[in-house]
């Protein structure tokens, strides 16, 4: 995961089998303060919840609490793959310090792809507009009722891929219609977040969830872990269901990271909250950290969609890298 410090060791294998042991270190530990790690897009058959232990303790190797395994149709198979044994309650497993909830990636061809996190039950077709088979050729329901539907089946839901996906993507308007509830602006192999800024310098704010879209897209550095790659904070607490961390997420208590890690106030209000400022507008306090073992390359605060000036300091301590900003 990214809160521990990266360790080398060399060794030689003498006798065909060594045994080498390496002592990780932290250098944070968001979790003690209620932000727990969380994988919100992955596509793997869940097909046996005797096999559930081992997802569980992959989980636990890149430091994740949370994943969000989703079943689809097409793409790299031509039917419908990542089926999950049961959904709902029904499907998820804990070992009681981490949370699998099985989901859905709904897509279209022209109105691109959305996920339904944590939905009771499947929602046919899964595809349509002429992805996978069987070939659903037409491009119906309109992405506004599915994802009206899916929220009666307990699910949480939003774009995918920052809309980069289909001809006529239509995540603006579905968020304008009131029918999102997250934005997913980044994964593996994409980072789009102009789609999310316009919405949010016209009022309508969602908050941001990032997942690797594992297997679809492997690609990542060698210092990155395998799942999670890029993933999303939530500030849940204690609780580790999937109703907390639904709410947790709709609060707006969340961040998104490949690596870095990040605290950001603006009038000691943080990410989810509001700031109200008198008419006419006011001064707003700003006051950011971004920190990592491995280098950093900026640090920006956006305003309607641009880059603010700012004086970031930085500073190393031979472990980590921290860049802040402290500017009214």
């Amino acid at each position: 995961g990214f809160e521990f410090l990266p360790i080398e060791q060399s060794f030689t294998v003498e006798s065909g089998v060594a045994s080498v042991t390496l002592e990780l270190e932290r250098w944070s530990d968001l979790r003690a303060l209620g932000w727990l790690p969380a994988e919100e897009h992955l596509h793997y058959d869940r097909l046996d919840a005797a096999h559930d232990a081992d997802w569980l303790t992959l989980l636990a190797g890149d430091d994740l609490v949370h994943a969000h395994f989703l079943v689809l149709k097409g793409g790299n198979l031509p039917g419908i793959w990542a089926r999950q044994f049961a959904y709902g309650t029904a499907g998820e497993a804990t070992d009681g310090r981490r949370l699998i909830r099985p989901g859905e990636e709904y897509r279209d061809g022209v109105q691109g792809h959305i996920n339904l996190l944590g939905v009771n039950e499947v929602i046919a077709p899964i595809s349509t507009g002429g992805i996978g088979q069987p070939k659903v050729v037409y491009h119906y329901p309109a992405f506004y009722d599915v994802l009206k539907l899916a929220r009666t089946l307990d699910g949480i839901v939003g774009p995918a891929h920052g809309t980069a996906l289909g001809r006529h993507p239509t995540g603006i308007v579905d968020t304008v219609l009131g029918a999102v509830d997250f934005f997913e602006i980044a994964n593996t192999h994409l980072y789009k977040v102009d789609v999310w800024y316009a919405l949010m310098s016209c009022g309508y704010v969602v908050p941001p969830a990032a997942g690797t879209d594992l297997p679809n897209f492997p690609f990542r550095e060698s210092w990155q872990p395998l799942l999670g790659e890029t993933r999303m904070y939530v500030r849940v607490g204690d609780d580790l269901s999937f109703e907390s961390w639904k709410r947790a997420v709709r609060r707006g208590e969340v961040f998104v990271t490949s690596g870095p890690l990040i605290d950001f106030q603006v009038n000691r209000a943080g990410p989810g909250a509001t700031v109200n400022l008198p008419p006419g507008g006011g001064d707003v306090h700003v006051v950011v950290e971004l920190a990592g073992p491995r280098p950093l390359s900026a640090l920006e605060v956006v305003k309607n969609g641009k880059v603010v000036e700012t004086k970031v300091t930085r500073r190393f301590d031979g472990r980590v890298h921290r860049w802040r900003i402290d500017q009214r």
